[in-house]
């Protein structure tokens, strides 16, 4: 797995912020084409969860 840019990870920290749940934010990554960290596959909200659990302080 490559590292999470931080832009990326700025935006999902924003979604989370408004409320949004793991799986509208999963969803709205593969609507817009957002490539996964391994390049393949799509987004899972378990994924977006953990990305955001391992940046934080």
């Amino acid at each position: 797995m490559r590292p999470v840019p931080p832009e990326l990870l700025n935006h999902l920290r924003a979604l989370r912020a408004e409320g949004h749940a793991y799986q509208h934010i999963a969803d709205r990554l593969n609507a817009a084409g957002v490539p996964t960290l391994t390049s393949y596959g799509k987004w899972w909200p378990r994924t977006v969860q953990r990305l955001l659990r391992r940046a934080s302080p």
